[in-house]
């Protein structure tokens, strides 16, 4: 399959001409034009460097023929926004659209559907996983897309011409290479690989966050026994709890290091007192002042159970059993020409390893991934 010039001309005129949408009457003759498509590819920009939740600048769209840019903070209601994200029949193309699925969620409840990523289209045709949107386009198309600013401010307004131009960019040239990337899954008959993985993604995107696991996250929670994992339980979900509240990244609530120093000295003791907290070296100053009596409150009464601790480092037999792990994957993965990654990573085969050793029966890999490794993957763990 190839991409006509003429279409690759139309992209390129839409990247350059887009059209700007900031007013009610703008989105809404917008979104009558994109319900009239079969496929459109979306990007966002926004900023998070110091907030809990992004705060979106700007939602690109292309049809491959025109270019729309919605200004968000400018318009009250972005209904008709959230309407072309969960249409049916329109499919929503993204490029590594993890986050983008999670702000529109956040602040839409709207995660596109359905959905076809390119970046893991890309990866399951022997790309790499983490194959960026210009490399991408480049390899595709006879292009010559580079790296724009991408972490320039997006609330500013006006926006500068270069901002403006690679916002379009991301998104002008996307349908076209989606249609080559889905025309060559076909071709290999991992079209429906990808389906999968798709409606696995938007499945885990409308998950809440689970906070009683939050502290499986923070670094340095292995050197903490089952009372101060308890403990770290607490303090994980109370800091996820005061970041979303106070709109701030849960680091600047308080970092790893200062949740564990507190989770640690609460479990050397039988209760804390505000003293405690104030002779903790390892907290911030700003930290005491602000947080000292939610902290003492928080942590007065001990945990009924401890948790169980974490896993240490494996002995000789089981990062054996994981090397052969990996061989089974890599194996799989040369033959399929991808990533061994793609089918399974070393942490996740390291969860099914840890599942087998505490329960006695592993749980594997779902879908595609489980048809072509699960045998192999049985048999190394039960050797």
């Amino acid at each position: 399959m190839k991409i006509s010039s003429e279409r690759l001309t139309n992209a390129h005129y839409a990247a350059h001409n887009p059209i700007w949408i900031d007013t009610p009457s703008g989105l809404a003759r917008a979104a009558k034009a994109w319900s009239r498509q079969s496929t459109l590819a979306i990007d966002t920009e926004f900023i998070r460097e110091r907030t809990y939740f992004a705060k979106l600048g700007l939602v690109q769209i292309s049809d491959a023929q025109t270019v729309w840019l919605v200004d968000i903070p400018a318009l009250p209601d972005l209904q008709p926004l959230s309407d072309i994200l969960t249409n049916g029949d329109v499919i929503k193309i993204l490029h590594g659209g993890g986050e983008d699925l999670e702000i529109f969620q956040q602040q839409l409840a709207a995660p596109p559907q359905p959905l076809f990523d390119s970046q893991v289209a890309a990866a399951m045709l022997g790309y790499s996983l983490q194959l960026s949107y210009e490399r991408l386009i480049n390899e595709l198309l006879p292009c010559n897309l580079t790296k724009g600013p991408s972490r320039s401010n997006w609330l500013q307004r006006p926006l500068t011409d270069d901002q403006i131009l690679y916002a379009a960019n991301d998104v002008a040239y996307l349908p076209l290479a989606a249609e080559l990337l889905q025309s060559r899954l076909q071709t290999e008959e991992r079209l429906q690989w990808h389906q999968q993985d798709m409606v696995n993604l938007i499945e885990q995107t409308q998950q809440p966050v689970d906070t009683d696991k939050l502290y499986l996250k923070v670094k340095g929670a292995g050197r903490l026994n089952g009372i101060g994992l308890a403990l770290l339980q607490r303090l994980a979900a109370w800091r996820d709890q005061q970041a979303q509240t106070r709109d701030l990244p849960r680091s600047f609530v308080l970092n790893d290091q200062e949740l564990v120093a507190v989770a640690e000295m609460a479990a050397s003791k039988p209760a804390i007192s505000n003293t405690d907290i104030k002779k903790l070296d390892d907290l911030h100053p700003r930290a005491k002042r602000r947080y000292t009596d939610l902290l003492v409150e928080l942590l007065q009464h001990k945990p009924d159970q401890p948790l169980p601790e974490l896993p240490g480092r494996p002995d000789a037999t089981q990062r054996k059993q994981l090397s052969e792990m990996q061989a089974v994957v890599s194996t799989a993965a040369a033959a399929l020409n991808v990533e061994p990654a793609l089918l399974a990573s070393k942490r996740v085969l390291q969860s099914i390893q840890r599942n087998h050793i505490e329960t006695g029966a592993a749980k594997l890999l779902n879908g595609w991934r489980g048809h072509l490794l699960n045998a192999k993957l049985q048999t190394t763990l039960n050797d």
